[in-house]
């Protein structure tokens, strides 16, 4: 774990990366279309502030580097690109679907509620939670296994390159989601970037 900054490095390095997902968005965003994305990033901000990935980054650039695959290199819209910031945050944080739905509706709380994992650790064992994870997002609406595409793909890479032991478990769980998913989802360049991950 080399990762080594200041909080005010870490709150520019955020604050820049933000920046730059709203710049490269393909989408023409309007001005309620990114006061909603900036309440999202917000949150996410919030929900996640005292969480780190492994590398010791802070978890944010995660949410940030997801929603900046699905506004820039698949071109989705505002409501996907804050279902992408908060993807998280009901699966890892004191935040529930209500809280979502109350702070920005029922179409973005949907998207959320398909992209959070529904297993507890008293379902079983690790391939156990993962077979109902894996079925809950296979039966999800296509937006949301694009955004869960995103996901694995910048999961992919952070695990890839920082922890290759559980990297060997995350290709197979990934392989099998790929597998499942929708047809037109499979036609999307990211699915092939997807694929591409795991055969290195």
């Amino acid at each position: 774990m080399n990762y080594k900054a200041t909080i005010e490095e870490e709150n520019k390095e955020i604050a820049k990366r933000y920046k730059n997902l709203l710049k490269e968005t393909y989408q023409t965003l309007s001005r309620s279309d990114k006061l909603m994305i900036r309440k999202a990033f917000n949150l996410s901000v919030e929900a996640h502030s005292n969480q780190r990935r492994k590398t010791g980054e802070p978890y944010i650039f995660h949410p940030i580097s997801v929603a900046k695959i699905v506004a820039n290199e698949i071109g989705l819209g505002a409501i996907s690109i804050a279902a992408a910031l908060l993807h998280d945050v009901v699966e890892d944080t004191d935040f529930t679907l209500d809280d979502i739905c109350i702070k920005f509706g029922t179409t973005i709380a949907d998207l959320v509620y398909w992209l959070t994992d529904q297993s507890t650790l008293e379902d079983g064992n690790r391939a156990v939670r993962k077979a109902i994870d894996r079925k809950h997002i296979l039966s999800a609406p296509i937006e949301a296994q694009i955004i869960k595409l995103a996901d694995l793909v910048d999961n992919t890479a952070c695990i890839g390159k920082n922890d290759p032991g559980f990297a060997k478990v995350y290709f197979l769980e990934k392989q099998l989601i790929l597998n499942g998913m929708l047809d037109t989802v499979k036609q999307t360049p990211l699915f092939k970037i997807a694929q591409k991950q795991i055969k290195g």
